[in-house]
């Protein structure tokens, strides 16, 4: 087998190679192993599945492995180092019906463990798109059909890839993982390097509850935060908030179901630093310190 796709890959010039299983193996396993050896069928399929990606690993380095059924392959530690992630993750999406739920479910479980996965968006409106996307997305519609809004689909397009570089940062889900339409569901993916990131929050359509409590993980308890907020593809508010507002921070959406983007950036000038900074200048005049604050805030003092 190993080598028939070697040479499959070869002759087509295959950059990323997909592994699916549309059938559960447990009771297979269980049936092929004696009540003394249960076990050991799985184990060997198992490690027959790492031999067969070595196999390919060797022969192509820059192969691109798609774990597509985590659920059977995995989340473990030797599919995750042979495999780029799960690019294909669900078939709940195929049929171009919306199952929102699923969705988020999928990328607040697999967030956990693998940094890279994506399903398919069958809607673009901000509730179900930001359900389905993550550092990528797909969809099983014609984009070409008059009813798909391309006006949606680019605008939804533009928020993924600016949320892109946050996908590889810290991940915090800030509720509980469920399937339940009355619960929210939320998470946050921040970048300690960039100081920034975002978090997400999801009322569910058979949800009564309009405000959740919800504080962000991982901020500078010293920071100040630029925080935009978007119901919409659009940004609705601006504020600037310390990060003991944002880790005590109640968050409403007034719609269910409706969803919640909301994005922060650590300020480049707090007023901790502005004070830092006078005491090691120690300027004397009141004068000179305003124009300390006025070349601080410009860029001019580092």
């Amino acid at each position: 087998m190993t080598q028939t796709l070697i040479e499959r890959i070869d002759s087509w010039s295959v950059d990323i190679y997909r592994q699916d299983s549309n059938i559960c193996p447990f009771l297979f396993w269980r049936n092929a192993d004696s009540p003394d050896r249960q076990g050991i069928a799985e184990i060997r399929w198992v490690e027959g599945l790492y031999g067969l990606w070595d196999g390919l690993l060797r022969r192509h380095p820059k192969l691109m492995i798609d774990n597509a059924n985590w659920r059977i392959t995995g989340p473990d530690l030797e599919v995750m180092s042979r495999s780029v992630g799960s690019l294909t993750r669900s078939e709940t999406e195929c049929g171009g019906i919306p199952h929102p739920g699923a969705t988020q479910v999928q990328t607040a479980e697999l967030s956990l463990w693998i940094p890279i996965d994506m399903g398919a968006a069958n809607g673009f409106d901000p509730y179900v798109f930001r359900s389905a996307a993550t550092s990528g997305v797909g969809t099983g519609l014609d984009l070409r059909a008059a009813f798909v809004p391309l006006d949606q689909v680019k605008q939804g397009i533009e928020e993924l890839k600016s949320l892109r570089p946050y996908w590889l940062g810290d991940y915090y889900p800030l509720t509980d993982i469920s399937l339940d339409e009355r619960a929210w569901i939320g998470w946050q993916f921040h970048r300690p390097d960039l100081k920034a990131g975002f978090a997400v929050f999801f009322r569910r359509s058979l949800s009564q509850q309009p405000i959740l409590a919800a504080g962000l993980q991982g901020l500078d308890p010293k920071a100040s935060y630029d925080v935009t907020f978007a119901r919409t593809y659009d940004v609705a508010k601006k504020q600037t908030m310390t990060a003991k507002q944002l880790r005590n921070m109640q968050v409403e959406v007034d719609t269910s179901p409706g969803s919640l983007l909301i994005r922060y950036e650590e300020q480049r000038v707090t007023k901790d630093r502005i004070a830092r900074s006078d005491r090691k200048m120690d300027l004397s005049t009141a004068s000179e310190v305003s124009l300390a604050r006025t070349r601080l805030s410009d860029g001019v003092i580092q």
